[in-house]
């Protein structure tokens, strides 16, 4: 697949941030880059380019009130308690003995510092602005506890913000007689697997194949998504026979557990998250 320009300039940003780009989620075909304007707006204020969708214009204007946000995830699934954002405290929140050290913990803690204390009531009134209601409020310690841990954040929690539907879209198409998998749409013959969630917070997965759905499955126990072998092999199978691929599930094991040797053998794995 041809990246657009956009997706270009996200993902060089992302993978020239070790601990933010490790993972290749930006390849699946429902996520939602930052517009030209936000990655415009991260770069001028030093953000990392991957903030989850509902809170991109609000880390910026936190940002641009002198406020340096550190972390935030909107919640993304009705199962979680809440969705965060923190906010660094001031240089005079790091203990005197860090504040113009040049050690890897004072560099760290210099890194993440806002221009001006926390106005509890000017950071309320902007969360509003973008319709989101703090619901908690954790100040951050600023001293170090007995085992060298400094929390010089504090943290802002809000009600869980819904991904948009589906989750997730997994590519599968055949290659010289096997059965392969992209995030990306491949060239030739494909089908979608969708990984979503319905209203009432259950976990499905179809497979789409021309627009029609030829697989669907609830993966819900006890409120909690999984995927059991059971699934795999009934997903493998329609798959296969879609893509008019062979359909050898023993053989896929045994393939398997030979390239995974550090791991549980397939078989014995009752469950995996998707």
């Amino acid at each position: 697949m041809t990246l657009t320009t956009k997706q270009q300039r996200f993902i060089k940003n992302v993978k020239e941030h070790p601990m933010r780009g490790q993972g290749e989620y930006w390849k699946n075909g429902n996520y939602h880059y930052p517009t030209q304007a936000q990655m415009n707006k991260f770069e001028k204020y030093n953000i990392v380019y991957d903030v989850d969708f509902a809170l991109r214009d609000l880390v910026i204007e936190l940002n641009s009130k002198g406020y340096k946000t550190t972390g935030s995830c909107q919640g993304h699934i009705k199962s979680n308690n809440h969705g965060y954002l923190k906010i660094g405290g001031t240089k005079n929140c790091i203990p005197f003995k860090y504040r113009n050290g040049d050690s890897p913990l004072s560099r760290s803690l210099l890194k993440n510092v806002s221009k001006k204390e926390i106005d509890l009531d000017e950071v309320k009134s902007i969360f509003k602005k973008h319709g989101i209601t703090i619901t908690k409020y954790i100040p951050a310690s600023c001293r170090e506890d007995k085992q060298g841990r400094i929390d010089t954040h504090h943290q802002f929690e809000f009600p869980v913000i819904l991904d948009k539907k589906p989750i997730e879209v997994v590519y599968y198409y055949a290659l010289n007689g096997n059965l392969e998998s992209s995030y990306t749409v491949p060239k030739g013959h494909s089908i979608k697997l969708i990984s979503y969630f319905t209203d009432d917070n259950y976990s499905r997965m179809q497979l789409v194949d021309k627009g029609k759905v030829i697989w669907d499955k609830d993966l819900s126990a006890r409120n909690k998504s999984v995927v059991t072998l059971q699934t795999v092999r009934e997903l493998q199978k329609v798959a296969h026979a879609a893509l008019g691929i062979p359909f050898d599930f023993k053989k896929l094991m045994e393939e398997h557990n030979k390239k995974n040797k550090d791991s549980k053998p397939i078989k014995k794995i009752k469950r995996v998250r998707p």
